[in-house]
């Protein structure tokens, strides 16, 4: 609901923006019904569309000719360490990630640490509404203030993640082994 307010919020400000910005719903549900409605009832309908769910590979590349993606997670507490696992597919993008979820959270300091993250706490409409406008009024400096911290990155790729699993699973071995033998 937010993002879809801030972007009405934005193109109020300035309707000449309307042109450059546009929500895509992928595959979005019973959630992507209720945006669709509200961007309608806000008169930005024409800006705000429910795709359906694509396979994985045609969405990966729908995500890389995106401008900007959107990564929505929810604020409840007993959730707070839960992360997304499109934020992984997002960072391999390399993308500027508008990031609509508790500032203090892991996925936050997973996405603002990957220098790709612009994060925005669930209720803040002035903040998303800004970076919209900062977007659409100019959207290659955006681009260039999200820049991907590829080190930082890479260690969440599936190579690194099985070398991670190797040496914990070998320690857990030689810790068990070590226990055998005493």
């Amino acid at each position: 609901r937010i993002v879809v307010e801030a972007l009405a919020k934005a193109i109020a400000r300035h309707p000449e923006y309307e042109e450059r910005v546009g929500l895509d719903l992928l595959g979005a549900g019973v959630g992507g019904a209720e945006a669709i409605r509200l961007a309608g009832d806000l008169g930005i309908g024409r800006l705000v569309r429910l795709l359906p769910e694509e396979p994985r590979e045609e969405a990966l590349a729908r995500m890389s000719r995106s401008g900007i993606l959107l990564l929505v997670k929810y604020a409840d507490p007993k959730h707070s360490s839960q992360i997304p696992g499109k934020l992984f597919q997002y960072l391999g993008r390399g993308l500027p990630i508008l990031g609509v979820m508790p500032v203090k959270c892991e996925a936050a300091d997973i996405l603002q640490q990957s220098g790709l993250g612009a994060v925005f706490d669930n209720q803040d409409l002035d903040g998303i509404t800004d970076f919209i406008s900062e977007f659409a009024m100019d959207a290659e400096r955006l681009s260039a203030r999200y820049t991907p911290n590829w080190d930082y990155i890479q260690q969440f790729s599936l190579a690194s993640l099985g070398r991670q699993l190797d040496v914990l699973l070998s320690d857990v071995c030689r810790d068990f082994m070590d226990r055998r033998t005493t």
